[in-house]
This record gives C-alpha cells, structure tokens and sequence, in this order.
C-alpha cells in the first residue's frame, strides 16, 4: 500500500487564497465560500494539480492529516475537493483530534495493519515523528504559496523509490506502446522529469504522453535509456 498524509493549510490553501484585500486598504479579510452548507477556504488550483500529479505518478492513496478532517463530513470534504479541481478521493482520514500528526498517523497505519506501507507525509508542520524521514516539508507554505514543484519531486521519490523505478523501466517491452505509457505512470515519472529529459515544458509533455502509443519502438527505446540516465544521475 502507499499512502499520502496530506495537510490542507499551508500546502493546498496560503495566506493568498484565505485572504482577500480591503478596497484600498494593505489589510487583508478572510476569504471563505458556502458549500453544501460549510464554508471553506479556496484551494489554490495550482497547488491542487500538483497534488493530482502525484497521485496519479504514484497510484498512491490520499489519508486526510489535517485538522480539515474534524471540520466537516468526509464526503463533504471528497466533493469540495473535486469542485476545487482535485482528481483524487479524499475517503480517508488520522484518527483523533490532538496529540502529534506523526502518532496519528501511525494509529491510521496500526489499525488497518499497514504499518511496513510505504508513505509520504505532506505537510506545512514538522511533528511527523516517527515519520520524520518520510516528511516533504512544505517549509513556509502558508506565506509562501503552499506545495511547489520540488515538493512533487520529493513526493515522488518517496512513494516510488529509484530502485524500483529503474527496474520496471528496464522490465517493459518497448514494443508494446501501451505497456510504455503504464511504466510511465507506475513508476512515478513527473511531467518535470519528462521535460527536461525531453527539453521542452510541460504541456508538451502532456501532448507527447497522449501520442506515445504511436512512437516507433526506436523512439521509445531512446526516451527508456534517457530516463534510466536521469534516475541514475539522480541516485
């Protein structure tokens, strides 16, 4: 199993999107919308489609460690999440309302008996222990503009370690187109990965994934070995 523990303040929501400027004022009000009857802070889109590229890079699912969790209804939150432009479910959630996340998180673990899963911890507050080496900081979120790309990266790398990603990269048959791009995705190769191997950005990147399935086997050959040569680069 691979789980993301995800905090809401701080990586999803920043002081920019909680907040809205007084007409000719520098002072700034909280900013919250109506939903199905609660009322929340604004997702940043960006912040919500890196979240989305890391579980789709991953397979992994969302656990809920924020104190979003006790705010309102799960499947409340699951909906205002996708109204918000999230592809992922939010079914999940950490047990209990105080005490440090990273004991939280663990009693999620020992409960479902999943305590050798593999996991990352998204997270703005570093009191992740015993997790402290499975914690992508997002240091200074709140003033900052909450999860960055190098955030995704560490995410990644975390779900979907190198070692395994080398191997099933060197296991696929490059002859079968669709059997490349499902590599693609299980091993957890970002859309940044992908563009800078193939120096160009990003929604390149998204047009070149689509039209893979119709790359001559030379092709994917070459683009297998540039992504073994970055992996390496980067162990």
């Amino acid at each position: 199993m691979k789980y993301l523990f995800l905090d809401i303040d701080g990586v999803l929501v920043h002081y920019f999107t909680a907040s809205e400027p007084i007409d000719g004022s520098l002072l700034y009000l909280p900013k919250r919308q109506e939903f199905e009857g609660e009322h929340f802070h604004p997702l940043d889109p960006a912040c919500v489609e890196r979240v989305n590229q890391i579980v789709y890079a991953t397979g992994c699912e969302v656990v809920l460690s924020s104190t979003w969790r006790n705010n309102a209804p799960m499947g409340v939150l699951d909906r205002y999440f996708r109204s918000e432009g999230a592809t992922f479910e939010v079914q999940q959630k950490t047990p209990g309302g105080g005490g440090y996340r990273g004991t939280q998180i663990k009693e999620f673990l020992d409960t479902l008996g999943h305590s050798d899963a593999t996991i990352a911890v998204l997270d703005d507050s570093s009191d992740t222990k015993p997790y402290m080496d499975r914690l992508v900081h997002v240091y200074h979120g709140w003033n900052e503009g909450g999860v960055l790309d190098e955030h995704v990266d560490q995410a990644i790398a975390l779900l979907a370690p190198p070692e395994t990603q080398v191997e099933k990269i060197r296991a696929v048959n490059i002859t079968d187109a669709e059997a490349f791009v499902t590599m693609l995705v299980d091993v957890g190769v970002s859309t940044r990965i992908l563009a800078d191997i193939l120096d160009t950005g990003p929604s390149t990147v998204k047009r070149w994934i689509e039209g893979v399935t119709k790359a001559s086997v030379p092709m994917r050959h070459w683009y297998r070995m540039k992504l073994l040569e970055h992996l390496e680069r980067e162990q």
